[in-house]
């Protein structure tokens, strides 16, 4: 399992290599890699926000961890609020992502941004640069076609990367 420590070394690698990639012109790696370092860096935070040491890794890991965040979710009205869970919604959010035992194992910004515990901060505060990156990137970009992101879009789109690596 990566320790949050490794995550956010990580993420600052990926975007070191997407500036890299940047200047060599590679707009389209460019903006993989930066939308893989907002999600390490996601997942580096949900850890912090849980209190887990490490992101897990194996289905026995993610099953045990989710145990955790659905007794935590039933007892603590500081989570539910944390994830904006009513105990009216609760069996519906419940069912969408506690009960997959992987939930949290997804390349999807929105869902790690809803569980790193500052969704609000960030849409609110960084709302431009969270646009910026969570629509633009998806995993499935590496089937793009070669010259897809120009310079512009992966310029404005490093530049956010960097600013949320810094509060994630």
């Amino acid at each position: 399992m990566a320790t949050i420590t490794e995550l956010r070394t990580l993420a600052r690698a990926r975007l070191k290599e997407a500036q890299i990639l940047f200047l060599a012109k590679r707009y389209d790696a460019a903006t993989y890699l930066g939308g893989y370092a907002v999600e390490l860096a996601l997942k580096a935070r949900i850890c912090k926000t849980l209190g887990w040491t490490n992101f897990p890794e194996t289905n026995k890991e993610f099953l045990r961890l989710t145990c955790e965040i659905a007794e935590k979710s039933q007892k603590s009205k500081r989570f539910r609020k944390l994830y904006d869970i009513t105990p009216n919604d609760f069996c519906g959010v419940y069912e969408k992502y506690f009960q997959n035992p992987r939930f949290l194992k997804v390349h999807e910004l929105e869902t790690l941004l809803k569980f790193s515990g500052i969704a609000k901060k960030v849409k609110v505060h960084y709302h431009n640069e969270w646009t910026s990156v969570s629509n633009e990137w998806r995993s499935e970009n590496r089937y793009r076609k070669v010259g897809t992101e120009t310079k512009q879009t992966a310029q404005e789109m490093l530049g956010a990367v960097k600013k949320l690596l810094t509060i994630l």
